[in-house]
């Protein structure tokens, strides 16, 4: 009798160590039901006016679900773009076996979801987060929020806004304004 008290013990204190592990490894998803929020962003200039007819581009990767995709808005007369939600059923277990599988191979798959918006302005411009204050991190910038956000430009002379939400965000409220380097 003592022999199978032993073991039940043992057994119980390997199945929360193996819990343990494959928590804080990053196995279990967590619940929600998006791949990638609803986002809603609105561009303005430096003096406040609207700004229509930009292009805005939203990218998504759902590492829980193995889905990853893109969509392209222009912002109109008001200088909103809205994006709506990408639907998705994700459980506590949502692609528990493939990532515990990574985690033993060489790389490991991550859990969650992130999405990114790139703003295109036509031309040169000064671009910031319309009232945040912003943390330079080496070449890039992150806000309050936890928004990383760095601007470039294309091969057209375009200056490119880049944004990248954090995976918690269930709803994305974004303003940016802009002006022509200069002035």
């Amino acid at each position: 009798m003592r022999l199978k008290a032993t073991f039940v013990s043992f057994l119980s204190v390997a199945l929360v160590f193996v819990g343990w592990f494959f928590y804080h490894a990053g196995v279990f998803s967590t619940p929600r039901d998006y791949s990638s929020p609803q986002i809603t962003i609105r561009l303005f200039d430096d003096d406040g006016s609207h700004l229509g007819g930009i292009e805005v581009e939203r990218t998504w990767y759902d590492s829980d679900c193995g889905k990853e995709g893109s969509d392209t808005a222009n912002t109109d007369h008001m200088g909103v773009a809205t994006f709506p939600k990408v639907p998705a059923k994700v459980g506590l277990f949502t692609g528990a076996w493939r990532k515990a599988y990574s985690i033993l191979g060489m790389c490991g798959a991550g859990s969650g979801t992130h999405t990114t918006v790139y703003v295109r302005y036509h031309g040169l411009c000064k671009v910031t987060p319309k009232g945040k204050l912003l943390h330079p991190v080496g070449q890039s910038y992150r806000d309050p929020e936890g928004v990383w956000f760095y601007t470039s430009t294309d091969g057209q002379s375009n200056t490119l806004a880049n944004l990248m939400f954090t995976e918690k965000a269930k709803s994305i409220d974004y303003a940016l304004t802009s002006r022509p380097f200069g002035q």
